[in-house]
C-alpha cells in the first residue's frame, strides 16, 4: 500500500548570519523529519551545504583591503585634481587684480598675466612652467623744445 500525501508540508530551514560575509544555515534537526531522514543524514546534508557557501576569510579581507585601496585612491585623485584646479582659478583671480591695479597706473602702465612655459630635457617629460609674465607698455616721450 502507497500513501499520497494531498496536502504537502514544507519545513523551512532559517539561514542564521554570523557576520560580514558569514551565514550558515541551522544544524538542528527538525522533529518533522523523523522517520524521512535521519539526524545524521540531516547534519551531513546541511553541513555540505554549509561549507559549500563557506568564504575565504583570507581572500575576503584582500580583496576588501584592495576595494577600499582603489577607492580611496580614486577618491584622492579627485580630490588633488580639484584643489589643484581650484588653486589655479585663485591664481588667475589674483595675477588679474594685481594687473587692473597697474595697468592704469602713471607715467609707465603695465599690464600682468599667467603664462606656461614648456622646458624641455634631453630624455625627460617636458617640463610645464607656470608664470607671471609682465608686459610693460612702452610709451614714446616726444619733448617739444
Amino acid at each position: 500500500m502507497s500513501a499520497v500525501s494531498v496536502s504537502p508540508s514544507t519545513i523551512h530551514v532559517r539561514m542564521i548570519e554570523d557576520g560580514w560575509l558569514e551565514s550558515n544555515f541551522d544544524t538542528t534537526y527538525p522533529l518533522e523529519l523523523r522517520r524521512i531522514i535521519s539526524e545524521s543524514e540531516y547534519q551531513e546534508s546541511i553541513n555540505k551545504i554549509n561549507r559549500a557557501i563557506q568564504v575565504n576569510k583570507v581572500l575576503t579581507i584582500f580583496c576588501t583591503i584592495v576595494m577600499c585601496t582603489v577607492i580611496g585612491t580614486i577618491c584622492s585623485i579627485i580630490a588633488l585634481l580639484r584643489i589643484k584646479s581650484r588653486r589655479m582659478e585663485r591664481l588667475k583671480e589674483a595675477v588679474a587684480e594685481e594687473s587692473s591695479k597697474y595697468s592704469s597706473r602713471s607715467p609707465i602702465p603695465c599690464r600682468w598675466r599667467l603664462d606656461s612655459i614648456q622646458n624641455f630635457l634631453p630624455e625627460r617629460t617636458p617640463l610645464t612652467v607656470i608664470c607671471v609674465s609682465i608686459l610693460i607698455s612702452l610709451i614714446e616721450m616726444t619733448s617739444y623744445s
